[in-house]
């Protein structure tokens, strides 16, 4: 037994040496790993903040051209209308001849 107990008491020391290796290396992977999920975490915060940012200057960009396009709508609605009345009051025969009537006078008074 004397000659295996130098065997003996090398085998528990790196057994023992073994444990406590293994033991910090879980110690220091479960703290590596804690820092992984906050970092990720925030990184996700961010990227939510981001595509909210993102949301809100797409809405705003679509709100301004729907205001375009019914500004333009307007405008092309007014004009249209506009000429409608235009169409409709020259195509009268009273106003046909107070036309020709008012021509007449500008006509003869710049003479």
């Amino acid at each position: 037994m004397k000659e295996y107990m130098p065997y003996l008491v090398s085998i528990l020391t790196a057994l023992i040496s073994a444990v406590v290796s293994i033991s910090v290396c879980k110690k220091q992977t479960k703290t590596e790993i804690e820092k992984i999920k906050e970092q990720a975490k925030a990184n996700i915060e961010i990227e939510r903040e981001k595509l909210q940012l993102e949301k809100e200057k797409m809405e705003l960009e679509h709100k301004l051209e729907i205001e375009k396009i019914h500004a333009q709508n307007d405008d092309a609605f007014a004009s249209g209308l506009t000429d409608k009345l235009f169409d409709m009051v020259l195509q009268n025969s009273d106003v046909q001849e107070q036309l020709a009537i008012g021509i007449k006078q500008g006509l003869n008074n710049r003479k």
